[in-house]
């Protein structure tokens, strides 16, 4: 058993960009929240324009029963 000093909480954390496919045209987004966030949504707006779009996020639940502060948390991926 063991211990984080940076347990998840409602505020994301953790924010990781890479590519989904050829990287001049794909991203990849992705955060960590504690559990009782269940869904998430990145908003973007493409250069030189004035509208903004939003996607909705996959959202998984990641468990480790060895970690004592902090043994759920959800991975939330836009693509």
């Amino acid at each position: 058993f063991y211990r984080t000093d940076y347990p998840a909480s409602q505020a994301p954390d953790q924010i990781v960009l890479t590519w989904s496919g050829d990287p001049k045209t794909s991203q990849a987004i992705q955060w960590r929240t504690s559990e009782d966030v269940v869904s998430g949504q990145v908003r973007y707006r493409k250069s030189g324009t004035g509208t903004w779009s939003e996607v909705a996020a996959t959202t998984a639940k990641l468990e480790d029963p060895y970690l004592v502060n902090d043994p759920v948390v959800n991975r939330h991926t836009v693509v």
